[in-house]
């Protein structure tokens, strides 16, 4: 029963991928531009978009060091958007 259930999710997750890529062709020249200074760029909101709820990119980081990071103020946007994105 549950390999059936894992089949099924998995379809509509591959179905939902091949959607997502189809309708992001063509769409390269356009990933770094906003539509007004300040506006997010199409990558960030695709980035917003497709993260997963609770993701803690500190808690991966520490997941690749032996002593404790330090913390810092930085907000989620800030650290997935390139220098060249902020303004």
């Amino acid at each position: 029963m549950a390999s059936a259930a894992v089949s099924e999710l998995k379809k509509k997750m591959d179905a939902a991928a091949e959607n997502l890529s189809r309708q992001l062709q063509g769409m390269e020249p356009y990933l770094d531009k906003s539509d007004a200074p300040g506006e997010w760029t199409t990558r960030q909101v695709l980035c917003h978009l497709l993260e997963d709820p609770g993701w803690s990119p500190v808690t991966v980081l520490e997941s690749f060091t032996t002593s404790s990071c330090r913390s810092s103020r930085s907000s989620p946007a800030t650290l997935r958007s390139r220098p060249s994105d902020r303004r």
